[in-house]
């Protein structure tokens, strides 16, 4: 399974060994509170999950995706940010052609915020 965290997409394969394999424990445990809060928390001590342990991002990734219909998570941290609560959150189910086309560019080019915003959150937004 794709899936888009921030601007990067991660390749989960099954998202229950992903989350059992990085530590999630049984994927009957995955709770969408927990994924969210384990994201903010991340995104605001390293700045960026590219800062953050490479589990990390997988971690988040495969247990929004066992909880939810999500295959795309957007975490923005707004100025002036005081605690991990404070990071925004915004989800999507996003279709896969479109996964696969950024997974081959990201591979090729690497992945910008701005193209991300241009293919997948400005779509959703749309959508909503």
């Amino acid at each position: 399974m794709l899936f888009l965290l921030n601007d990067t997409v991660l390749d989960l394969g099954l998202p229950a060994d992903t989350f059992s394999r990085v530590g999630g424990g049984s994927p009957a445990k995955a709770r969408m509170d927990h994924a969210i809060r384990t994201g903010q928390e991340a995104l605001f001590s390293a700045g960026s999950f590219a800062n953050a342990h490479p589990d990390v991002a997988f971690a988040i990734a495969a247990e929004i995706a066992l909880s939810s219909e999500a295959n795309a998570a957007l975490f923005v941290t707004p100025l002036r940010v005081h605690k991990p609560a404070e990071v925004a959150v915004r989800l999507a189910s996003a279709p896969l052609t479109t996964l696969a086309r950024l997974l081959a560019y990201q591979m090729r080019f690497g992945l910008d915020p701005a193209f991300v915003n241009q293919q997948v959150w400005n779509l959703a937004g749309a959508a909503a």
